[in-house]
């Protein structure tokens, strides 16, 4: 996607949550045809433009499965939006579909979404700060590296480095490692994109600061990806989070949320 690409907003609800805060639905057009389906939460006072974090899900996933931070984050006066990646999973609301999914098309979907919201007038576009889980990790530190002038800062919740070598085995061993693990149908774009990127290289373009959360019982996602991603970035730094695998769920989601929401307000 480049700054020529036409994109529109064809629907922008308002909800009043009852408290002062607002909760907006929003479809996002792309220059394709496809639609992204998205939420957004924002603190509503007198300061006319907040910090706002831009929340990716992860493979196979979409926003409903973490919007429940949105108010967590909107107490502290940051605003959070939430999407659908175009194809993400079985319930986007997105359009396309997982056949036709890549890392390379949810980081265009991520950029998409990055350009609507920095042109919202309760949005600081100087403090737009990405966060991702899982793949969504890998394609917030992807879009970051690719287009470090659009972020402030980057939250990776146990980022999914380990694509590129899974990607790798598929092709070598014709083993389709990520339908046996996630029971999900993915097509030959999904593989060729991964292998086509090598991460660590393309994440040290990046050189804000990053907070990286990773649990130590991750068994999808080895704590090892983290620690060689905390080597790589010139200013991380890394929360282990002990007894969590991959997703934090209970205390250790509302502790992953409360690290986050810290690292936004030090870095503001």
């Amino acid at each position: 996607m480049t700054e020529e690409d036409s994109l529109s907003i064809i629907n922008f609800d308002f909800f009043d949550e009852g408290n002062g805060d607002m909760r907006r639905d929003i479809t996002i057009l792309k220059d394709n045809g496809q639609t992204i389906y998205g939420r957004i939460y924002s603190p509503k006072g007198e300061q006319i433009a907040y910090p706002t974090v831009i929340f990716a899900h992860g493979f196979g996933s979409n926003y409903r499965d973490i919007e429940h931070y949105g108010p967590q984050f909107i107490q502290e006066g940051v605003a959070m939006v939430l999407f659908d990646f175009c194809g993400g999973g079985p319930e986007t609301l997105s359009d396309g579909d997982m056949e036709h999914m890549s890392v390379l098309t949810e980081m265009e979907d991520l950029l998409a979404v990055i350009r609507v919201i920095r042109e919202m007038e309760w949005v600081d576009k100087d403090r737009i700060f990405l966060m991702g889980e899982s793949q969504g990790g890998y394609v917030a530190a992807l879009t970051a590296a690719r287009y470090p002038e659009l972020v402030r800062g980057l939250i990776l919740w146990y980022p999914a480095f380990v694509i590129e070598e899974i990607a790798k085995e598929e092709i070598t061993t014709g083993v389709p490692i990520v339908y046996r693990i996630f029971g999900l149908t993915i097509g030959e774009i999904y593989n060729r994109d991964a292998t086509s990127i090598h991460i660590y290289r393309e994440i040290r373009k990046y050189h804000g600061k990053v907070l990286i959360l990773h649990g130590n019982r991750d068994h999808l996602v080895p704590l090892s990806y983290s620690q060689k991603a905390l080597k790589v970035y010139r200013d991380a730094s890394l929360s282990v989070i002990h007894g969590a695998g991959h997703g934090f769920n209970g205390e250790d989601s509302k502790m992953a949320g409360e690290l986050s929401i810290a690292f936004v307000k030090e870095n503001c």
